[in-house]
């Protein structure tokens, strides 16, 4: 039995490519960890995963500064496209089945904040570019019942290509930009 900083070694060490600056935070609830990048550089960030067959998936050329991925229940997915330069994204899935996916080339200027829950998703088209202090998220975070019935179910959130979202904007569940 390893103790967990030969575990996290470990894991780390099975990537690939030498992760630069990587903190690492890994919680054994879940054993099915994974994480593929090729030619991705990433600078102080944190993974954190709960759950089982979670998985992040980062394209060659990205470069990933100060940014935190929160990933917790099952098969959720979070997909980095090719090019891309996020400083302080953060990722955030919760239960199971959700996909955020950022597109190819976009960037993230400042603290920007993605979060997909209840099986759904988030999709970033080509060529966008986040200002910051933005907080994007499919989920009301709380259930609103009326009548024995949810009435504030979670929806997906879709960028175009070519999309410019300003400095502290919010955008919500259901969103097609």
């Amino acid at each position: 039995m390893m103790n967990k900083a030969k575990l996290q070694r470990a894991v780390v060490t099975r990537l690939p490519r030498v992760l630069t600056d990587v903190l690492y935070s890994n919680h054994l609830e879940g054993n099915r960890k994974n994480i593929e990048y090729n030619d991705a550089i990433l600078k102080k960030t944190h993974i954190k995963f709960v759950g089982n067959g979670n998985r992040i998936v980062i394209q060659p050329g990205a470069r990933l500064t100060n940014c935190k991925f929160y990933i917790a229940g099952t098969d959720n997915t979070i997909i980095i496209g090719k090019d891309c330069r996020l400083t302080f994204a953060e990722f955030w899935t919760e239960e199971s089945g959700n996909l955020i996916q950022i597109g190819d080339k976009a960037t993230v200027s400042g603290k920007c904040h993605f979060a997909a829950i209840e099986g759904t998703k988030i999709l970033v088209g080509e060529d966008c570019m986040f200002s910051s202090e933005i907080v994007v998220q499919t989920g009301d975070s709380h259930s609103i019942i009326q009548n024995d019935c949810r009435v504030n179910p979670s929806k997906d959130i879709i960028f175009g290509s070519h999309v410019w979202v300003g400095q502290r904007v919010t955008i919500l569940k259901g969103s097609v930009i």
